[in-house]
């Protein structure tokens, strides 16, 4: 699901909306300043996905996802192949 308002889908991953949120590395430092408890509430792996550059990922403690990162960053690369991910 594509979320144009990063408020909304940071909700949505607290809240359980959302188990995976992807946004550009260049945003994670005002979003951390925007919700203090980031750190405390979510897991964040870097990601290179080669043309378009790196990606940061992250999702919901509250999750107990029996998955490596490096699972993971192979799962949403082939979403990413896919075109499923934007």
């Amino acid at each position: 699901m594509v979320v144009n308002d990063l408020n909304i889908a940071i909700a949505m991953l607290e809240n359980q909306g959302f188990e995976i949120l992807i946004v550009p590395e260049i945003m994670l430092p005002s979003i951390k300043r925007d919700f203090a408890q980031f750190d405390s509430l979510f897991k964040v792996h870097s990601y290179r996905f080669k043309p378009q550059g790196i990606k940061c990922f992250g999702f919901s403690h509250k999750y107990q996802l029996i998955i490596e990162p490096d699972t993971l960053s192979t799962c949403v690369e082939a979403a990413y192949e896919d075109g499923l991910l934007i």
